[in-house]
């Protein structure tokens, strides 16, 4: 038996080819961490490394003889693993065999270093299937100063096989070096029986049995839980890990086996408490899903076997009802015991109770928690070891959690995925471990939600986090007195322009000065309310100055409105008077209201002479200086009091976050009804500039917004995202500060927008007096945050217990301080349910805004916007934010704008419908969209159905109305209608071996591989067949994304195709006939005749879209 063939596998008796195997059958374990090796090829996941520094006179002969015992004594460590059409098979190597037999030279160290020689090591990939399972290398640092490098599969070997090993090496070295025969040992058994034991029709009965129990404890599992991670999951699941180590307080080891005690549960039960308390606290989940690894060795015969016992168990826990944490370590150990009872092979619950496997997503736990009680290691006499701590670069689940127990010292040991958390967010979370773990031990009757996850430092400084910076004191306290200091200023200044008509500040002020005599006239005063009903035009701004300089407030109306909403606020506000443009239809208006003819006021120029002088008015900063209604939860529109010290706040605010605005000429896009409209009016008008008014009083989108913004000159421009989407890709506005605002804005606006001028995303809800918090946005910033508290402001990010929760956990935003609202307009009950009790001062009287959004502190000291809490749903179990399928949709070339929503009366038929607004006459399939979110998304975030639309419905204030969208009706269910049969040899052949393999009568061009029923093992046995007849190997990622015949017969073309070039600039897919071999004279694929693109367009279209994708990011690169 030759060394090459020991390596391939080609063995005699062994596997050959796709001939049959031999050996028996592999154990579940091997099989579930072989099929990961399968989806990652090369992986060193499981890459067990084992390095110690022994100091002192090392026998190096001795240690080589005893290495060898172990390969001889444990068959195991000569085990070698094949798939064979879906089966893996185990083979049993002689012990003589050269490639197991462990030499064990002495080395120098290589020019690199010692660290960097073991580090790279346990980062090489073992070879489980041709061997060696096992390698041994000893560096020799200097005389008496050793490093033994000792590299295993895990498929050969778990934690507990490690301390046998360990063990037996001890006691074999010491026979050795004092020149003696190891003691004699009871034969090992092999580890072939623990699989031949799983082939029992018996030990299937048990797992059937305990499956039984496990359809019902996870019906209808929680997502996944962890804390939230630092970046969104990549479309495959990435292995790449690092792990981070902490030793804890001293004391904590004896006060968790003092507390354990106390309360009849086991250390592991408690630290498994406290471990649950954290994810929970850190994530916003209170039904948990964590794994942990289990010995697997129930017999007394398994105790002393080498091999692969380990499984992972899966404990779900209920935190709900915020329990204490006694109650809770309760609860733990309940479900404990309840897992340990009905254990099943993981992967053989996987395959139970998740049924639809996503190749983003680790099955069913994201995270895992274990302990490791303590051991002494290997003992060589008259050397002293030391274990060196190596890493292999990966990380299988999210997060795994071990706290190893030394008997004086705990030491938590974090490993963790790098592609969704950094290392400075897994050294918090120990840290906020090690709080939460002495606070729950030193009083276990707290409830969870008073535990502290922070220390009194670090709660400090995320308090004083959330404060906006301080604005200049001294200045005017009221709207009216802030716009009267610029006239006083810059009184020939152009303060409001429209078309050919413009005022400058000195005749806006007397204009408004001789109606607000009128107004004083008509009993207008602090605290009265008065409706103005106009359109966008400078009598309506003279109107607002006017009623402010009365000492009322005023209550904006769309004349465009339906008439019983306009009746609605009018009956619910009971304005003192009206002041309005038009005549009103009957029935608009109440008959008592008195009315004020906008228009016919202005066309006299003066105000009728009342013979009584008007007092001045008596109104403060807390006085009221308007009313804006918006969308009630229950569907009745609500009113928000807003006071004038918000007003001249966010004029400051405004100054210190845009610069200097006194020659800025500010568009007023939007609306009257709409908060944005007096931040635009405050940005102009109490700083200086001029307020541009838009001819055209209807909705502005497009290319009629830009040619609005080129024709007013405007600088200063704020927007809905959606809407500046919709401005054309070449249309460069020309303006020197766009501010985004009311939605999420995406990576992608940001991208193209930032570069051109300065770009800020703002948030802020109308009780906040527009704006709360702002951040500028730069090119290639990634996902935009909204920044941190403008002026003037509080933010703080709470959880349901208003604590406030660490940078990285997700939180409800409340906002307080100066520009808060009063509450609701004649609704104190509501106003008390979302303005709540400031807990971090003690000023009487301060409160809170709830602002239902969710949020939370990134570490650039940015807040990141997560989506409204009553938006977040759950689908098939797992939740699910819309936005970031509305984000990824948007990203598509053809896709103008999106919405996403879920569907569904039950949670059995709950999914999630796609609304895209087409970007062009062609509209985007949804296969193609399909195809397009699986290579930027989990596929559990594809939604199962597409609408497209020519436009997405927009309320009145620009922001899509997700209440308007379509029933997608039953007959969307699929992305596309009916079943698309297979069409050319390639989706013919395809459709055949799938429908062959999964036992199906047959298989339709889009139909989904894994809603067909189709596993992993099943994905390895086509990826067999599909070797043999097309002579090429497909990466199992490309088959999790190719996931239905079409997509995957597309992917096998561009493989096969002749001339195959796979070059940064080939963009398109090559055609493919009905006949698969019909060839071009010049070797290539027959075009298809020009008369008929469209099959193969729709065939291809996720590609396309990908290409099209990169193509774009491409461009965007270069224009930066």
């Amino acid at each position: 038996m030759t060394d090459s063939a020991v390596r391939t596998g080609l063995v005699p008796g062994g596997r050959t080819g796709h001939g049959r195997p031999a050996g028996q059958p592999a154990s579940v374990e091997q099989k579930a961490l072989l099929l990961v090796e399968e989806v990652h090829p090369d992986t060193a996941a499981y890459t067990v490394p084992v390095v110690l520094r022994i100091r002192g006179p090392l026998e190096t002969a001795a240690l080589r003889c005893a290495l060898a015992a172990l390969v001889a004594r444990h068959e195991a460590l000569r085990t070698t693993l094949h798939w064979h059409d879906g089966a893996l098979h185990q083979r049993v190597h002689d012990g003589r065999d050269p490639v197991f037999r462990p030499d064990l030279p002495v080395e120098d160290p290589p020019p690199g270093g010692w660290r960097a020689a073991v580090a790279n090591e346990a980062l090489r990939p073992v070879d489980v299937r041709g061997g060696p399972v096992m390698r041994a290398r000893l560096l020799r640092l200097a005389d008496g100063d050793h490093v033994l490098s000792l590299v295993f599969h895990h498929a050969v070997v778990d934690g507990w096989s490690l301390r046998i090993l360990l063990d037996e090496l001890s006691a074999a070295y010491a026979a050795h070096a004092a020149g003696m025969e190891p003691p004699a040992l009871s034969p090992a058994v092999p580890y072939r029986a623990h699989s031949a034991r799983q082939a029992t029709a018996a030990w299937q009965r048990e797992v059937e049995e305990a499956l039984a129990h496990w359809r019902g404890r996870l019906d209808g599992p929680p997502a996944g839980s962890g804390p939230r991670t630092d970046r969104e999951r990549p479309a495959v699941q990435d292995l790449a890990g690092a792990v981070r180590v902490r030793r804890l307080d001293g004391g904590l080891a004896a006060a968790v086996r003092s507390v354990s005690l106390e309360h009849g549960v086991t250390p592991f039960v408690t630290l498994l408490a406290a471990y649950c308390a954290l994810v929970s606290r850190s994530g916003g989940e209170s039904d948990l899903l964590v794994g942990s690894p289990w010995a697997g060795r129930p017999r007394a015969e398994d105790e002393d076997v080498v091999g692969c016992f380990v499984n992972t168990l899966v404990y779900r826990v209920d935190l709900s009802g915020d329990p204490a944490f006694g109650e809770l370590t309760e609860r733990v150990r309940e479900s404990v015991w309840d897992t340990v009872e009905h254990q099943v092979p993981f992967d053989r619950l996987v395959g139970e109770v998740v049924r639809e496997r996503d190749p983003g997503l680790p099955p069913l736990v994201h995270t895992t928690f274990g302990t490791e009680p303590p051991h002494p290691g290997l003992v060589l006499d008259g050397c002293s070891v030391e274990p060196v701590p190596v890493h292999n670069g990966c990380a299988k689940f999210d997060l795994s959690w071990v706290v190893a127990d030394d008997g004086d010292t705990l030491t938590v040991r974090a490993e963790y995925a790098t592609r969704l958390y950094d290392a400075a967010t897994v050294d918090a979370l120990i840290d906020r471990y090690e709080v939460l773990l002495t606070a729950a031990l030193d009083r276990p009757g707290l409830r969870l939600s008073r535990l502290p996850l922070l220390r009194p430092a670090e709660h400090e400084r995320l308090l004083r986090s959330g404060q906006g910076p301080a604005l200049p004191r001294g200045g005017p306290e009221r709207a009216e007195e802030a716009f009267a200091r610029q006239a006083a200023a810059a009184p020939s200044a152009v303060a409001v322009e429209q078309g050919g008509t413009r005022l400058t500040y000195r005749e806006l002020d007397q204009r408004s000065d001789r109606l607000a005599a009128v107004l004083r006239g008509r009993g207008v005063a602090a605290e009265r309310l008065v409706g103005l009903m106009a359109d966008r035009t400078p009598d309506f701004v003279t109107a607002v100055l006017a009623v402010w300089k009365a000492g009322g407030a005023y209550l904006p109306l769309d004349p465009e409105h339906p008439a019983d909403r306009i009746r609605y606020v009018l009956d619910d506000a009971r304005p003192a008077l009206l002041i309005t443009d038009r005549e009103q239809p009957p029935g608009h208006v109440p008959d008592t209201l008195p009315v004020l003819r906008l228009d016919r006021w202005s066309a006299t120029g003066h105000a009728p002479s009342s013979g009584t002088p008007v007092p001045e008015p008596c109104a403060s900063p807390r006085s009221l200086a308007y009313v804006i209604y918006t969308s009630g939860s229950t569907g009745a529109p609500k009113g928000t009091s807003l006071e004038h010290r918000g007003v001249v706040n966010l004029a400051a605010a405004q100054r210190g976050l845009l610069g200097e605005l006194g020659g800025a000429r500010v568009l007023q896009f939007s609306r009257v009804t709409f908060d944005a409209s007096v931040w635009e009016m405050v940005m102009a008008l109490l700083s200086g500039g001029t307020l541009c008014l838009p001819e055209d009083t209807g909705p502005l989108s497009g290319s009629a917004l830009a040619a609005e913004v080129r024709g007013s000159r405007a600088t200063h421009l704020t927007v809905p995202p959606s809407v500046l989407s919709s401005v054309p890709a070449g249309d460069d506005l020309g303006v020197e500060v766009l501010v985004a605002a009311g939605e999420e804005l995406p990576a992608s606006l940001a991208d193209r927008w930032s570069g051109r001028c300065r770009m800020v995303n703002a948030y802020g809800p109308t009780e906040t007096t527009v704006a709360a918090t702002a951040g500028v946005c730069a090119p290639g910033g990634g996902r935009p945050g909204i920044g941190g508290a403008i002026g003037g402001t509080e933010v703080y990010v709470l959880d349901a217990a208003m604590n406030a929760v660490p940078v990285g956990a997700p939180g409800e935003l409340h906002i307080g301080g100066a520009p808060l609202a009063r509450g609701y307009l004649g609704r104190p009950g509501l106003t008390a349910e979302r303005f709540v009790p400031h807990p971090f001062t003690a000023q009487p009287g301060e409160r809170l805004y709830r602002t239902g959004d969710l949020v939370r502190w990134r570490t650039d000291g940015q807040l990141e916007f997560l989506g409204r809490a009553d938006r977040q749903v759950k689908v098939r179990g797992v939740r699910v934010e819309p936005g970031e399928l509305e984000e990824a949709l948007r990203s598509h070339p053809d896709v103008a704008n999106a919405a996403v929503t879920a569907r569904g009366g039950t949670p059995q038929e709950r999914r999630l419908v796609a609304y895209v607004e087409a970007a062009s006459a062609t509209p985007p399939t949804s296969s193609g969209l399909a195809g397009h979110l699986r290579t930027l998304l989990p596929g559990y975030l594809v939604p199962s159905a597409f609408v497209v639309m020519d436009r997405l419905p927009l309320t009145s204030h620009g922001k899509t109305d997700y209440a308007a969208l379509p029933d997608p009706g039953r007959d969307r269910q699929r992305p596309e209608h009916g079943r698309l049969a297979p069409q050319g040899g390639t989706e013919t052949a395809l459709a055949a071996m799938w429908a062959e393999i999964l036992g199906l009568e047959r298989v339709g061009a889009d139909d989904d591989f894994f809603a067909l029923g189709g596993t992993s093992v099943d994905l390895v046995r086509l990826r067999e067949r599909i070797e043999t007849r097309w002579r090429t190997r497909v990466p199992m990622t490309e088959l999790f994304r190719a996931h239905n015949v079409r997509l995957l017969a597309a992917h096998l073309d561009r493989e096969t195709a002749p001339h195959h070039d796979t070059g940064p600039d080939q963009d398109t897919v090559p055609d493919r006939t009905t006949d698969p071999d019909r060839k071009t004279a010049a070797g290539g694929r027959a075009p298809r005749p020009a008369a008929d693109p469209a099959p193969d367009a729709a065939r291809d279209q996720r590609h396309a879209a990908v290409s099209a994708l990169r193509a774009r990011k491409g461009r965007t690169r270069d224009a930066r």
